[in-house]
């Protein structure tokens, strides 16, 4: 028995390098998503591909710009959206002087705006050193951190909700992406979380959980990558990393969404 996907389906990807492709094989950068990664692969199968996911990216952006492009979109039931959750380290800001978006990355600024000039670039850079990295590592402590993302994600969940988008699957860069894990390791004493003993935001947090519905949620990339990354030194999924996730998130496909997105052909 072999399997196909609705072609009538159209498939929507956001996230961040794990889904737009981190480095081509001379090692230089991609501006158009990758047709090596995952999402690529998984492409093919429907009848149009759409791929948001930028480098460096926050969940700030992943949510905004997929529900900027969901408005738009007039047929919700003929849509799979894949969402693969970026970092809580990451947070994006808005300079009204360059029209930009600028990604904070703990060691340097990303920028995705196609329009912006050398000038441009070395002043938002310096802005982002001056302001951004003594805010990540001195003043937005780890709960704070997840609770701001665990806003962004609840407010695109309740988004495609809404719209009617009722074929979604989330995924995560690793573990520490995905909120489970954080609530996991809070109730296991000892494991690594983001929620800081003591602190008065966990009840917060715990009760912002409730609100998600987890049965949409599936392993992160690199829990299924393992052992197939770009080199010791980078997390990124190699070749064969791409294409274990994208094997993997086909499966979860039949599982999740056997009647409305698979069609069977013996």
């Amino acid at each position: 028995m072999r399997h196909i996907i609705n072609i009538c389906m159209k498939l929507l990807v956001n996230g961040c390098s794990f889904t737009h492709g981190h480095k081509d094989y001379t090692g230089k950068h991609n501006r158009d998503p990758a047709e090596w990664v995952w999402a690529s692969r998984l492409g093919k199968h429907f009848d149009s591909c759409v791929n948001l996911a930028w480098r460096g990216t926050g969940n700030g952006r992943i949510a905004r710009e997929t529900i900027n492009y969901l408005s738009n979109v007039p047929d919700p039931d003929n849509w799979l959206i894949i969402i693969q959750w970026s970092n809580p380290e990451r947070f994006e800001w808005y300079n009204k002087e360059f029209k930009a978006w600028v990604s904070a990355l703990p060691n340097r600024a990303v920028f995705e705006s196609r329009h912006l000039g050398k000038y441009a670039i070395n002043q938002l850079t310096k802005i982002h050193r001056k302001y951004c990295v003594p805010y990540m590592g001195e003043i937005r402590e780890d709960d704070v951190k997840l609770m701001e993302e665990m806003q962004h994600m609840l407010v695109l969940q309740q988004y495609l909700k809404k719209r009617g988008f009722n074929n979604v699957l989330y995924t995560g860069m690793d573990k520490w992406c995905l909120i489970p894990t954080h609530i996991d390791g809070y109730y296991n004493n000892g494991e690594k979380t983001f929620m800081s003993a003591g602190s008065p935001n966990n009840k917060t947090i715990l009760e912002m959980s409730k609100l998600f519905d987890f049965t949409k949620y599936v392993s992160a990339i690199s829990s299924i990558s393992r052992g197939h990354r770009e080199s010791e030194e980078d997390a990124h999924p190699n070749d064969i990393g791409h294409e274990l996730f994208y094997e993997y998130i086909l499966e979860q496909i039949k599982i999740n969404y056997k009647t409305s997105v698979y069609d069977f052909l013996v």
